[in-house]
């Protein structure tokens, strides 16, 4: 027995930053009553995001490579938008002022790759800025991740719809895109 509760946006709690734009997702809270294993608890999340993952995949087969968990409990739908089209120029866009903030470190030599995830607030506002792949040149990282922090507030897509909360940012130092 339970309760459930949809929102057209919502915020954080427990001092976590994040937030969505009303109307941009489909957002609920589950409250469970009654006796619970304790041991059980901690997967409960995993388990509700799962059970949505699979239940979002019956109705719609085709979002089977465009659907997955992010948190336990967060379930995510990748928007597609064809090579050239708006997402393409918002993340040229967003590749290009950071570029511009990037100082190379001396003696870099060869072409690596890091990879970040960049939370950011509507306004473009960087909140958080995570290295998920490193470059192998820990003074690239530093000034890749320097060049995102000073780069706040990020360009803006012209389509709003398609403002994506978290950016997974790939750069190469010498990349011209």
């Amino acid at each position: 027995c339970g309760k459930c509760q949809a929102a057209r946006d919502e915020g954080g709690r427990h001092g976590r930053d994040w937030c969505s734009r009303a109307d941009d997702s489909f957002l609920f809270s589950g409250l469970l009553e009654g006796p619970l294993e304790p041991e059980l608890l901690s997967l409960l999340p995993l388990v509700a995001g799962l059970a949505i993952r699979n239940a979002a995949l019956k109705l719609q087969p085709s979002f089977a490579h465009e659907i997955y968990l992010k948190w336990p409990n967060d379930v995510i739908l990748v928007r597609q938008d064809p090579p050239g089209g708006d997402i393409d120029k918002y993340r040229a866009a967003i590749a290009a002022k950071v570029r511009g903030n990037l100082l190379r470190p001396p003696g870099l030599s060869g072409n690596p790759e890091a990879l970040f995830e960049v939370d950011q607030l509507p306004s473009g506002e960087v909140l958080n800025v995570r290295l998920k792949r490193s470059s192998g040149v820990p003074a690239l990282d530093e000034a890749i991740e320097r060049a995102i922090r000073r780069s706040s507030p990020l360009p803006l897509p012209d389509n709003k719809s398609q403002f994506e909360r978290t950016l997974e940012l790939k750069f190469r130092p010498l990349a011209d895109d």
